[in-house]
């Protein structure tokens, strides 16, 4: 059985939850088991919290859930562009998936709500399907 981690963020909560429960549909549907989840203030605190769940011994993969509102300046590109290349960088260093489901940069609050199920459950698909992948 997979064992997964689910990272969030407190930021948009309503959008947040909606992924989380569309999350953990599809973790149901896979058969998968989810270990823990964890919250953190913003998607630029996720890689500290993100490497802490890796780090775990009894999570084989992460799924992040997040949406970055575009503001009047680039401070969405910017958090996300950062956080990605964290994230990327520890799936590598701990040989463990990561399902990326983060709404943004670029788009509007009212994006997200078109956006919540499709992110969440690609995000879960990812890790499954690269679990497997890795365990062939």
């Amino acid at each position: 059985m997979k064992r997964l981690a689910l990272l969030t963020t407190t930021i948009n909560p309503e959008t947040i939850a909606e992924m989380v429960a569309a999350a953990g549909a599809e973790i149901n549907l896979h058969g998968a088991e989810l270990i823990v989840t964890s919250k953190t203030l913003g998607c630029l605190d996720m890689p500290i919290i993100a490497k802490q769940l890796l780090e775990r011994t009894d999570v084989d993969g992460l799924v992040l859930l997040g949406a970055v509102a575009k503001g009047d300046t680039q401070h969405d590109e910017l958090v996300v562009n950062t956080m990605t290349q964290a994230i990327v960088q520890l799936s590598l260093q701990y040989n463990k998936p990561v399902g990326f489901g983060v709404i943004g940069p670029g788009a509007t609050k009212e994006q997200f709500k078109n956006r919540t199920v499709e992110y969440a459950t690609r995000a879960v698909q990812a890790v499954v399907q690269n679990l497997n992948v890795l365990n062939q």
